[in-house]
């Protein structure tokens, strides 16, 4: 072999390195991001989870608030209001009974029916009753 056979392989064996090395840099680089692209997914898809299960605390947190807010109420008003509510409701009844039985607007018939049932169902919340069933 002559001097410029050997300097030509000597090129050819540092022109493969070097391009072996500039694929290595490559392909090292498209490794990277994208190891920093399914990075971000994952914590994309994380955050998801975490506003999902936050949401979910917040509508059980409310649900537990008002809950809580109607045990509250309940035991500031007993048993004597309870029946203070049904002696409403009955002379309500009473007055709706009297009034349709005039020549009156019907309108004041269903108005008064109406207030009666709504006043039946607070006094029926203010009941004595299981704690324990009113939370399932």
């Amino acid at each position: 072999m002559e001097t410029p056979q050997i300097f030509a392989l000597i090129g050819l064996f540092i022109g493969a390195a070097f391009l072996y090395w500039l694929g290595y840099r490559c392909g090292l680089q498209d490794g990277r991001t994208q190891a920093v692209h399914t990075l971000q997914d994952s914590h994309i898809s994380e955050m998801n989870e975490v506003r999902k299960s936050l949401g979910c605390a917040r509508y059980l947190n409310n649900r537990l608030i008002a809950h809580c807010e109607a045990i509250d109420a309940r035991c500031s008003m007993g048993d004597p209001e309870r029946k203070t509510l049904l002696a409403v409701a009955s002379k309500l009844k009473l007055a709706a009974q009297t009034f349709q039985s005039l020549p009156a607007d019907k309108s004041q018939v269903h108005s008064l029916l109406v207030l009666r049932d709504k006043t039946l169902a607070i006094a029926d919340r203010l009941a004595p009753g299981d704690v324990t069933e009113e939370a399932a």
